[in-house]
């Protein structure tokens, strides 16, 4: 049973647009590969990484378990972790990356001041994951994983 499901609108949008963007470059690129293939071809591959690397972070808090994954097309493939609840000894969330940092400040996002999840597991390890999600949605998954990890003591 789903928790709690981080969605932002923003995020969503942003998103779309950077991709929409991105495509829409490297079409324009393509249209004037006669003009100057080499240029053509570097701006288009550059513009497809782009696409490829954009996409929006997701934190699903199930009864008794924990999923982080990304609808980046690369990230998909390298960044899709699962945690269990009866592994982790303690959960926090540092930084504070939001909305308006996004909105206003351009430099937060490509200086890579994101917010960070913190699992402390049973096994002594620890797991730090770097999100673009806001602090504020962050702040509730503290909240619902610390109320799991309260009833599992």
């Amino acid at each position: 049973m789903i928790v709690y499901k981080t969605s932002s609108f923003a995020q969503t949008l942003f998103s779309f647009f950077y991709r929409i963007a991105y495509i829409s470059v490297a079409i324009f690129a393509l249209m004037h590969f006669s003009d100057n293939p080499l240029v053509t071809v570097m701006v288009t591959f550059i513009c497809l990484l782009f696409f490829l690397l954009t996409g929006k972070d997701e934190i699903i808090v199930f009864s008794n378990s924990i999923e982080y994954k990304s609808n980046s097309i690369t990230k998909y493939l390298i960044k899709k972790k699962a945690f269990n609840i009866i592994d982790i000894k303690e959960f926090s969330v540092r930084g504070n990356f939001s909305a308006g940092d996004e909105l206003y400040n351009s430099k937060v996002k490509a200086d890579k001041s994101l917010n960070e999840l913190v699992f402390h597991l049973k096994n002594d390890d620890v797991v730090v994951i770097k999100t673009s999600i806001y602090i504020d949605k962050l702040k509730i998954v503290e909240i619902k994983i610390n109320e799991l990890l309260d009833r599992e003591m």
